[in-house]
């Protein structure tokens, strides 16, 4: 397996991990604050609905992730070579992280410049 391949499915493990604590810390808080007992979070429609939310929050963070990318790319602070070369990112990107993110999802190959733009 390609390290690229590694890369880009550790991303969506590490996001849809995410997205599954954001799930649990809401529905911790629907039992404690609004009093929903806890066994309306282990019923069968729970799980699908949790499910559901997961692979909504990862589709949304890679598309807010393709976004930023698009956003440095007409802000001239991710530059593409050739379809060879690594894409070159400057340090003071404002969404540094989320044009990481996009380059993982994606597979590419990356350098971040240690020049601020």
């Amino acid at each position: 397996m390609h390290r690229t391949t590694t890369v880009m499915l550790r991303t969506y493990l590490r996001t849809a991990s995410a997205m599954a604590g954001i799930i649990q810390v809401g529905a911790i808080g629907a039992i404690v604050f609004l009093r929903i007992p806890a066994s309306a979070m282990e019923s069968s429609g729970f799980r699908v609905w949790a499910l559901a939310g997961i692979i909504v929050g990862t589709a949304v963070v890679r598309q807010l992730s393709r976004l930023a990318f698009q956003r440095a790319m007409q802000n001239q602070v991710a530059s593409v070579g050739d379809s060879r070369s690594p894409i070159v990112i400057a340090s003071g990107c404002p969404l540094v992280t989320l044009v990481l993110l996009h380059l993982k999802f994606a597979r590419r190959e990356f350098v971040v410049d240690r020049v601020t733009c």
